[in-house]
């Protein structure tokens, strides 16, 4: 048990691919060979038939799941030369177009307006059946602060534990203490419920208060990836940080840039801060299709009359894709 719980991440889940496809061989030779059937009984026994096929296709289905994700993390985590592409997107219009311009990885996630929250059932199975590209899943409770009281963890602890069961690739979430430091107890804690999947600390880390020291932290944890614009309104802005971040990181995790990320700046972050992945919603204004509007009735603080609502571009992906690619292939300026 000791020399498993340094395995990282990636062995763990090869480790668990070969349970899961022993089990499943097991399950159909016991549906297949009438001899052992009759041993368990399933032969007279039609409940326990229809429970054991239904067991057999859950396993092939988490079983194509982490084969997926497997393929995923062979293509990045063990290619230090690869450049990723992440969209937020909070509905389907968006996860399509996505995939349509070349986006290599989604994080979905509901209300970006709001920062994004966690996203429903809903969405999430609508995604998986429309769209094949890795998920990174936003956990969070609620708007605002990343202070989280016992109550909102155990409440994230179900959310991750719900998305590892639907086989996203990974969860993306941030707590911190009051204090403006890393909650390393809260984080600690969720990424163990999270394993085996990639887990993204995200904009959490630009308010906290030593980003430094704070990433040495999430680096001990074991966090996978950070997303972050360097402290700054926005990942241009926050050039000199971004750049000192991958630097601090090494190897040990990845800086996701992200805030701000356009065609007209995400080729000048990547050459000089040296980021392999960037974060963006590669979005456009477009026209609600509602013919009639209510005047002076809003939804919320952040509605713009529903005269317009956010929709990913898919061309707006092709082109941060394409300058991201242009960017790589040079030495970086500084």
């Amino acid at each position: 048990m000791g020399v498993f719980l340094l395995l990282t991440p990636e062995i763990k889940r090869m480790y668990r691919l070969f349970v899961l496809l022993f089990s499943s061989l097991l399950t159909l030779a016991a549906a297949a060979r009438p001899r052992l059937a009759r041993r368990i009984n399933i032969r007279r026994n039609p409940d326990l038939e229809r429970g054991l096929t239904h067991s057999l296709v859950s396993r092939i289905s988490i079983l194509a799941s982490d084969f997926r994700l497997l393929s995923y993390l062979c293509a990045t985590r063990f290619h230090p030369f690869a450049l990723i592409l992440e969209i937020c997107i909070d509905n389907l219009a968006s996860a399509r177009a996505a995939a349509a311009g070349g986006a290599d990885r989604l994080e979905l996630t509901s209300a970006l307006e709001a920062g994004g929250l966690t996203p429903g059932p809903g969405l999430l199975a609508a995604v998986q059946e429309s769209v094949d590209l890795p998920i990174m899943m936003m956990v969070r409770p609620r708007s605002g602060d990343f202070c989280y009281d016992a109550d909102e963890i155990r409440m994230m602890e179900r959310e991750i534990r719900w998305a590892r069961d639907q086989g996203v690739a990974g969860v993306v979430f941030g707590a911190l203490k009051p204090d403006g430091t890393i909650d390393e107890a809260a984080t600690r804690h969720l990424i163990e419920v999270a394993r085996p999947l990639q887990v993204t600390f995200h904009r959490a880390f630009d308010v906290c208060r030593n980003p430094r020291k704070s990433l040495d932290v999430l680096m001990a944890l074991g966090v996978e990836r950070v997303l972050t614009s360097g402290q700054s309104v926005s990942a241009g802005q926050g050039i000199p940080m971004l750049r000192d971040l991958v630097k601090q990181a090494g190897d040990a995790l990845i800086i996701l840039a992200g805030s701000g990320v356009n065609t007209r700046n995400i080729h000048h972050i990547v050459r000089e801060t040296g980021v392999r992945e960037c974060h963006g919603s590669a979005s456009e204004l477009v026209p609600s299709p509602m013919r009639f509007q209510r005047p002076g009735v809003s939804m919320g603080a952040v509605d713009g009359g529903g005269k317009f609502r956010r929709q990913t571009d898919p061309e707006v992906v092709r082109a941060l894709k394409q300058a991201m690619l242009e960017a790589g292939a040079g030495d970086p300026i500084h």
